[in-house]
């Protein structure tokens, strides 16, 4: 197979379980919240500051996770402790800061402790297995 379109296949493929585990990841938070609070919860973000720094931190950790695996220029868990840890490290402060300042109800910011522990074990495995299968 030609080396460029292998390339994308490993990136997509890439993308594709990232994306999945996130959707699983999210759907169980979910349910936990429900049972606990007998409802969805109000709002998903905290305040617009919030919303604004979870997109800027979902689109870095899947561009600085993703494409250097790729590109084959790090290790995965060079890149694992030196980039992802300590930047879902400081979302999770910057996120609880928000919640516990913004609502009364401590399951929000749990909430978001679930959501990015089980993202950041999917991380943790995708990269593991990519380098354990030596892909």
């Amino acid at each position: 197979m030609n080396e460029q379109l292998w390339f994308f296949v490993e990136l997509f493929s890439s993308l594709l379980l990232l994306a999945g585990g996130m959707a699983l990841t999210m759907k169980l938070t979910r349910r936990w919240y429900m049972k606990r609070n007998g409802q969805d919860r109000l709002k998903n973000y905290a305040n617009e500051t919030h919303r604004n720094v979870t997109r800027w931190f979902t689109a870095s950790i899947a561009f600085l996770t993703v494409l250097p695996m790729n590109l084959g220029k790090w290790p995965g868990y060079l890149s694992l402790f030196v980039i992802i840890f300590p930047l879902c490290s400081l979302y999770l402060v910057f996120g609880t800061y928000q919640w516990k300042k913004e609502s009364n109800n401590n399951d929000d910011y749990w909430c978001g402790w679930w959501i990015l522990g089980g993202i950041f074990e999917w991380l943790m495995l995708l990269i593991i297995g990519r380098q354990w299968l030596e892909i």
